[in-house]
């Protein structure tokens, strides 16, 4: 609505005010624009171009759902992205995004982590977190708050089986996971910075067909990710969050459900049970700080650990 509800140009309610991605933002010189927008508010140093300045305190959310029908550009719920690994793009384009809400459905990752060095199959497909995001699944799609989730009722699904053929069998000694040879290997993947990172926030989701078990490596951040590791979940570095999230049917050769490296980890209120390992069955810590609280970790098959 760019003349805004009161159908007067130029007044303060106007429809044009600096969009989150905006190549506006910050683009402006100095020299000449005025200290304050139409708003009142501060220019900053280097001002957006336009009548409004964006508002970097206020915390920016995409929303994601499976079945939307609006503009498909994560604005509402009624325009929300129908692909998560569209809202994650523009998290990793955009860093004014803090947030990413998901509503129930299944998601599958169909792109490369962001800036990969050595990606060279589906297979390395990922659903990448920029440093510093934090996702949030259990949504029914019309909630205007986190703590208006009901995770049970909305199951918010994030699977590495590309194929829909996974066969999980038994548990614990008796389980075996078969038919996953094309899945992803890591189904959510985030890399922070080795020094100064800021670290991830997944909360509410299920996670499960990962299987990392692949040869060598690639590079995010000029940190080497071992396809190896991590079937479900692989973080390295920052100060990051797993809540409230069942993790289950994943196979690696380290970590079948949770691989982390380094940085500080707290994981609460997270089932993980039947992921499948060499090396750490539902979860497989490498240095770092890590605080487990409440979880219940049931059923997993490991050879060691």
């Amino acid at each position: 609505d760019p003349d805004g509800p009161d159908n007067l140009h130029p007044t303060t309610d106007d429809g044009l005010s600096v969009t989150l991605c905006s190549p506006a933002i910050n683009a402006g010189t100095p020299t000449g624009a005025p200290t304050e927008d139409i708003t009142g508010a501060t220019r900053l140093s280097n001002p957006d171009i336009g009548a409004y300045e964006n508002n970097p305190s206020v915390v920016s959310i995409v929303y994601v759902k499976h079945n939307a029908t609006g503009l498909n550009d994560g604005t509402s719920w009624a325009n929300a992205f129908t692909s998560l690994q569209s809202a994650l793009q523009a998290a990793h384009t955009c860093p004014g995004i803090d947030e990413v809400w998901v509503a129930e459905g299944t998601y599958k990752p169909s792109a490369y982590p962001h800036g990969c060095t050595g990606c060279a199959t589906n297979r390395d497909f990922t659903f990448h977190l920029r440093d510093g995001l934090k996702i949030y699944g259990g949504f029914a799609g019309t909630e205007t708050s986190i703590g208006a989730r009901n995770i049970a009722a909305h199951p918010t699904t994030l699977s590495g089986d590309f194929d829909d053929n996974d066969v999980v069998i038994g548990s614990g000694a008796t389980l075996s996971i078969a038919g996953n040879g094309e899945n992803a290997h890591h189904v959510v993947l985030a890399v922070a910075p080795s020094s100064g990172g800021i670290g991830v926030t997944v909360d509410g989701f299920s996670v499960t067909g990962g299987n990392a078990y692949g040869s060598s490596s690639i590079q995010i951040n000029g940190i080497g990710i071992f396809r190896n590791d991590g079937g479900g979940i692989n973080i390295s570095y920052g100060s990051n969050t797993l809540s409230n999230n069942n993790i289950n049917g994943n196979h690696a050769g380290a970590g079948g459900g949770i691989f982390t490296s380094e940085g500080t980890n707290t994981l609460s209120n997270n089932t993980i049970y039947e992921n499948y390992t060499s090396f750490g069955g539902g979860i497989r810590t490498s240095f770092g700080t890590n605080t487990l609280t409440n979880n219940s970790i049931f059923g997993n098959h490991s050879y060691r650990g």
